[in-house]
C-alpha cells in the first residue's frame, strides 16, 4: 500500500523538472511510472472497505466506492478536450504564439 504514495510523490517530484524541450523517453517514463503507481493504489480504497464494513454491507460500500470512479474519468477526458481545443483555436487565431510555451 505504501509503495503507491512512494510513487505517486516521486513521480510528482520527477515531473517538476520537465522544460519545454524535455525528451520524449522522460515524458513517457514518467507516465509509467504513474500507472504503477495508480494500479497499485487502486486496490486500497476496496481493501479498506473489505476490512472496516461489516460482511452484510461490504457489497454497498464498493458500488460507493466505484461509483467515484466515472467523475475522475471524465475530468481527465476534460482536460484533453480543452487543451486539444486550445492549441487548435491558438494556431488559427494567434499563430504567433509558440505553442511550445504553452505548453
Amino acid at each position: 500500500m505504501i509503495i503507491s504514495s512512494v510513487l505517486a510523490a516521486t513521480r510528482a517530484g520527477l515531473m517538476s523538472t520537465f522544460k519545454s524541450d524535455s525528451d520524449n523517453a522522460y515524458w513517457i517514463g514518467y507516465q509509467d511510472l504513474a500507472v504503477i503507481g495508480v494500479g497499485l493504489g487502486m486496490q486500497q480504497p476496496l481493501i479498506v472497505v473489505q476490512t472496516i464494513l461489516d460482511i452484510t454491507m461490504v457489497p454497498v460500500g464498493t458500488s460507493i466506492i466505484f461509483l467515484q470512479t466515472p467523475e475522475t474519468l471524465f475530468v481527465s477526458i476534460g482536460q484533453n478536450i480543452l487543451s486539444n481545443e486550445l492549441f487548435r483555436q491558438l494556431v488559427q487565431h494567434a499563430p504567433q504564439i509558440n505553442l511550445r510555451i504553452v505548453l
